[in-house]
């Protein structure tokens, strides 16, 4: 989505990022020394996501995003535009097949027990017991 976490606050590296994924058609990603090309299609690499996406939504499987993936967010508008393009319309006709975690609200942003009473299974704590 063009916002990875790690540079989504550095406003100059992510239009970077946008501009080569935009105009060079290119995945570019932060290193040491300023931004790394990684020879990757950005066209190909929305094509194998939405391809994917499209067999999970098939088989009934969720699909878990980063919760600060926003329609607002330029660089995510981009990516989510082109992914749109491709039938996959994750805050649209999709959205039931798509739920977000982490981003703001940090990795944990589920506690097990809130897994468990969502998903109505049985769960292995770490005492060895289990919980449902």
């Amino acid at each position: 989505f063009l916002s990875h976490p790690a540079y989504a606050a550095r406003e100059g590296v992510k239009e970077e990022v946008l501009a080569h994924a935009r105009d060079d058609d290119l995945v570019y990603v932060p290193n040491s020394a300023g931004l790394r090309n990684t020879n990757v299609s950005y066209s190909e690499l929305l094509a194998e996501f939405a391809e994917w996406s499209h067999e999970m939504i098939r088989l009934g499987k969720g699909i878990c995003i980063e919760l600060s993936v926003s329609p607002e967010d330029k660089s995510n508008a981009f990516a989510l535009q082109r992914l749109k393009e491709l039938g996959v319309d994750i805050f649209g006709a999709n959205k039931t097949s798509f739920q977000c975690q982490g981003g703001p609200t940090g990795p944990k942003a589920f506690t097990p027990k809130d897994l468990v009473a969502a998903f109505n299974t049985r769960l292995l704590v770490p005492d060895g017991t289990t919980a449902w």
